[in-house]
């Protein structure tokens, strides 16, 4: 009897530690939506060594990548009914907390709260992963472009683009 207490005693503590951890897990990537919504900084996430910035020219290995937006995984509703959406890549668009925003163009303009949508800035959910051919359902982050001049930008300015959701790209022919 005693026997069945201690492992049941025993199972509960690790179930327990692991409910722990799984909830902390989701407060932390919550703390770091809020501040990625807010345009802050991400300070729990470092990011790798910059790695330079390509170019759209013929040569950049991310010129002429298409991708598809095909799911939300948390995100704007609004947005949602509009998927899948397709966008072309025009080129990197660093930012103050990492070096790996990209710029894409939509092939069809998409409606967000009353404005009329043509880019998108996309990350690696991930700080480290790439963008490239090849990729299925690769989690990012989607931020709408709000403000044109974004696009003539040298670095990325929140101010011009809306955090909007965590999205799965596939790139496409």
């Amino acid at each position: 009897m005693i026997e069945n207490i201690e492992f049941f005693a025993g199972l509960a503590a690790f179930v327990g530690f692991f409910v722990a951890l799984l909830w902390l897990g989701r407060r932390r990537d919550a703390a770091r939506t809020r501040a990625t919504r807010a345009g802050l900084p991400r300070g729990t996430i470092e990011p790798l060594a910059a790695v330079p910035p390509p170019t759209a020219s013929p040569g950049s290995p991310l010129a002429g990548l298409r991708l598809r937006v095909e799911s939300l995984d948390v995100g704007d509703g609004e947005l949602e009914s509009q998927l899948p959406l397709d966008c072309t890549w025009v080129r990197r668009l660093p930012g103050d907390d990492r070096d790996d925003y990209d710029l894409f163009r939509l092939d069809v303009p998409v409606t967000w709260r009353g404005r009329t949508v043509r880019t998108v800035v996309i990350a690696p959910r991930n700080v480290g992963a790439r963008l490239g051919a090849g990729m299925r359902s690769f989690p990012v982050g989607l931020a709408l472009v709000v403000d044109d001049a974004i696009e003539t930008a040298a670095r990325l300015d929140f101010a011009h683009a809306r955090y909007v959701a965590v999205a799965l790209v596939s790139s496409i022919a």
